[in-house]
Order: C-alpha cells, then structure tokens, then sequence
C-alpha cells in the first residue's frame, strides 16, 4: 500500500484491492473445482462449488477489502508447491502470504513441527523475516529515521492488542476470537491476562486433539493445512467475521472427504449446520437472515440484532473442528489400513 499511495489515489488503491480479491478467490475456486471435477460426485461437486462462492466470510473479506483472500491463496499455493517438492518455492509463497498478513501464522509453525516439511518451514521464517526488515527498512527510508528498524516495535504490535486500548473490542460479540467468547461469559476483561492465558491453553489443548485425531497422515496432507488454518483464527484476540475465512479450506476438504469416503448423518449436519452459521454475517451489509428479514418485510435489521446473530455465528468455527476431529478420529489413514489388511493376510 506504501508503494500504491505514490503513484493512485486511495480510491484508486481500495478499488485495486478489491479488484484482486476478486480475481484471486475466483481463481482459486477455478482451480480447485478443476482437480477435484473428477474426484467428486457431479452433485457433491456442484453443492462445493456453490458453497465456495457464496461463503459468508470470503464474500465480507472483499467487501471490507481486506488482504484475507491474498494471504489465504499465498499460503494455499506455498502449500501445494512444498506437496509437489517445490521447497524453495512453496516456502517464499508461504513467507509472502505471513508477512502480507499473519492470519495462516501456525502454518510455518506446523512445517517446522515435522521432519518432511521442516526445511520447508525453516525457509518460510526466513522469507517472514526478511520481508518484514525490508519493509521496515523502507518505512526508516520514507521516515528519515532509523527507529522503525527495531524489529521489537512489530513484535509488540502483534502481541499486545489488548486493553485498555482494545477494551471496547474484545467483549463485543462481533469479535469472533475465543476470547472474545470467554470475555462475554465472565463479565468483562478485568483479568485480561488470565483470560488470554486460558484462551491460548485451550487452543493449544485443541490443536492436540487434531494432531491425535490425525496421526499417521503425512505432514504434506491437506488435512494438515486445513486444520493449522483453522486453528489459526483462533489465536488472536480481534477476529471479525472475515478472518472466518481460514475456515474454508477445512470446510472444503471435508466435504470432499465426505463425499468420496461416505459419513454419518451426524457428521453431514456438523459440516451443514458449521456453514450456515459462518455464512450469516454478511458484515458490513448486515446479516444474512437481516438481508431475507428485509426483502419480506422492508424493515432494516438493527445493530443489536447484528450482534445477536454474530454472537451465534462465531460458534461455527468449533463445530466445524469438532466435526472434522470426531470424524477423522474414528478413521485410520489409507496407508494404515493397507499395512494392517496385509498383517492380517500375513497372520492368517
């Protein structure tokens, strides 16, 4: 944005933004709905491509225009690039998509976690770094001052989003972080730190859920990403409803896998129930059921009534999880059940 302030206006720069977002969501969906084209039943793959498009978080990103989609698609491509061997590409593209906006931030995290993905990871910090000294390289340049260059000054902004100066924000039901929903249920943020350090507990107690839930997948596996993405929204202590974004890889690789592999009623009304709720906020033109309210009966849905709903959608992230783990928990990866039909062969 530096760089576009001195050669387009502000509008000008706004409506460029929104301009890629749209160009970069419709061509990721293209290009996904395309590899998966054959891989799909044509109902189940025409019910994806429907629910890609008109996901509630992605449609807010572009109209708020936000760098959610570009950082998300970064990190899709750096993902599929490392998949394919592609090492030092992957991780710069992953780099990018942190040091553009660190929405996917345990991705890198996860990567180092694993000895497959752990050069990976360690380029994609470095890529992080190194972007964001030369940014604030450029900033000590434009500033004629060398203070932007403490790199501390970044990290503190990152880390210490809270009261007195956040304290509005971080009860308000339209903020979709964890501990937003904790903030609300105790009354206020008196004890942020207590709050913040319980939130992070949970979070970290979840994300071992998944990983016992996904035990024996490589670390390369979509599930992986998909997952870290999730996972990833809840860290912050400001989530609106488009960081709800990180959720659609999650939601897509699940309906795939329940189209191909077959799931229970049970799981089919998680995911459904999962999307409806991350589609009702259509923030900043309302809410979905507003928008329908309002088409039948010409009266405008009211702030109050956009921080119920809020309320009830921001519950769409741990049903999605909890859904995926339950369901990936009861089952074995493809390369277990092969080892295991051949021991059993064996024994027999």
């Amino acid at each position: 944005m530096a760089l576009l302030s001195r050669v387009v206006s502000i509008r000008g720069a706004a409506n460029l933004v929104t301009a890629l977002n749209v160009a970069v969501a419709v061509g990721a969906a293209a290009v996904v709905l395309h590899r998966t084209r054959r891989l799909l039943p044509p109902v189940g793959w025409w019910i994806a491509a429907f629910a890609l498009l008109s996901f509630g978080p992605l449609m807010s990103s572009v109209w708020w225009k936000q760098f959610n989609v570009i950082a998300l698609v970064l990190a899709l491509l750096g993902f599929d690039l490392v998949r394919q061997r592609r090492i030092s590409a992957g991780a710069a593209a992953i780099g990018l998509s942190v040091a553009v906006k660190p929405i996917a931030i345990l991705l890198p995290v996860a990567m180092l976690a694993r000895r497959q993905t752990r050069r990976a990871g360690a380029l994609a910090v470095a890529w992080i770094a190194g972007l964001n000294i030369a940014a604030q390289a450029m900033m000590a340049t434009r500033a004629h001052d060398l203070a932007p260059l403490d790199p501390l000054m970044a990290v503190d902004n990152f880390l210490n989003k809270g009261p007195p100066e956040w304290g509005p924000f971080l009860c308000e039901p339209t903020n979709f972080a964890p501990g937003s929903l904790l903030c609300r249920a105790v009354g206020g943020w008196e004890y942020w730190t207590l709050q913040r350090t319980a939130v992070l507990c949970a979070v970290v107690l979840l994300g071992v859920w998944v990983i016992e839930a996904l035990r024996g997948r490589a670390a390369t596996s979509w599930e992986v990403f998909a997952f870290t993405c999730a996972l990833s929204a809840m860290l912050t202590p400001l989530a609106w409803n488009h960081y709800q974004i990180l959720l659609a890889p999650l939601f897509f690789l699940l309906l795939f896998r329940f189209a191909r592999e077959g799931a229970s009623i049970g799981a089919w009304s998680g995911l459904t129930l999962a999307f409806v709720l991350a589609s009702l906020t259509w923030l900043p033109y309302g809410t979905m059921v507003g928008g329908i309210w309002e088409l039948v009966s010409g009266t405008t849905e009211s702030a109050r009534q956009v921080r119920v709903l809020s309320g009830i959608a921001q519950f769409s992230q741990y049903i999605l999880v909890a859904t995926g783990v339950l369901w990936y928990a009861g089952r074995q990866p493809v390369g277990e059940r092969v080892v295991g039909e051949i021991r059993k062969v064996r024994s027999a």
